[in-house]
């Protein structure tokens, strides 16, 4: 698999690249959060925090398509980039004896100061959580900053799933990017993908590829147990679900991005039964939170 943002996307399409999810600027005023959540213990991460760090990410990420696997590159972008420095904190349950928990969600920041009025923005550059009382921390922990703080600013969905957590949701949200994949290896990247454990379907994937021989053809694939298995399948199949494609409308897709009905309304695909490829390929439209 290829990710990236493209400088142009007419360019990337010749080579097999499609749009599989978007990154938002949301812009959250400080004084209009509204929530009083203060439990919970809340400190300055450190570097021995990192495991705890990562395994939260890794809880909140995989509920949504279109979140990175983060390697030390991004993870190092979150903390440090072109000289400004972020602080991080974190949001601990209680533990035995009020000890502190494990970690819920945590926030890594800036704060960026206007000189026309001295007051300041929070540049969020991570905003996680793995609990719903977690989340509601991270917000009473935004709403103190209002005292001398406007704004804060931070990267994801066209509606962060924080914003559930607000009684109003007052924020504002602008599309900045959309990130294109390409799907190298065909096979191999249907049998890697994970699905839903409760779909149990047989499907037909013809697929054109100009660029990769070996992705060209048609491939059956059985997806049970939340797993895929896939062979090579005879081309111009009928009576089961089949989706035609290039390897750009399989991306698109594949990734979840959008439906294999709503790809075929588009003219990226075409087939038959697809409402069936939609149940197997469901995703919730993709975004992402980290600019790469």
């Amino acid at each position: 698999m290829s990710c990236l943002f493209a400088s142009t996307q007419a360019l990337y399409r010749q080579v097999g690249y499609e749009q599989c999810g978007v990154l938002f600027e949301t812009t959250l005023p400080l004084r209009t959060i509204g929530v009083r959540e203060r439990g919970m213990v809340v400190r300055e991460l450190t570097e021995a925090d990192q495991p705890a760090v990562a395994s939260c990410y890794a809880r909140f990420a995989a509920r949504y398509d279109g979140m990175l696997d983060r390697g030390a590159y991004v993870w190092g972008r979150t903390r440090s980039n072109r000289g400004e420095v972020r602080r991080g904190f974190g949001i601990f349950g209680e533990g035995v004896g009020g000890a502190p928990g494990g970690l819920e969600a945590y926030l890594y920041f800036a704060q960026r100061r206007k000189a026309s009025t001295g007051r300041h923005d929070v540049a969020v550059t991570d905003l996680v959580f793995s609990t719903p009382r977690g989340g509601r921390r991270l917000l009473g922990f935004l709403s103190d900053l209002a005292t001398i703080g406007d704004d804060a600013v931070f990267d994801g969905a066209p509606v962060h799933p924080l914003m559930a957590l607000m009684p109003q949701q007052y924020f504002s949200a602008k599309s900045v990017d959309v990130a294109m994949l390409r799907v190298n290896l065909v096979k191999e990247a249907l049998e890697a993908r994970g699905y839903a454990p409760s779909v149990r379907a047989e499907v037909v994937v013809e697929v054109e590829d100009d660029l990769v021989e070996a992705n060209a053809g048609a491939w059956r694939v059985r997806v049970a147990d939340g797993r895929a298995r896939r062979w090579s399948a005879r081309a111009g199949m009928r009576g089961v679900a089949v989706m035609r494609c290039d390897v750009r409308g399989l991306a698109a897709v594949y990734a979840g991005y959008c439906s294999a009905t709503s790809a075929a309304g588009l003219g990226w695909v075409e087939g038959e039964a697809l409402a069936v490829i939609d149940g197997v390929f469901a995703g919730d439209g993709g975004w992402m939170v980290d600019r790469f």
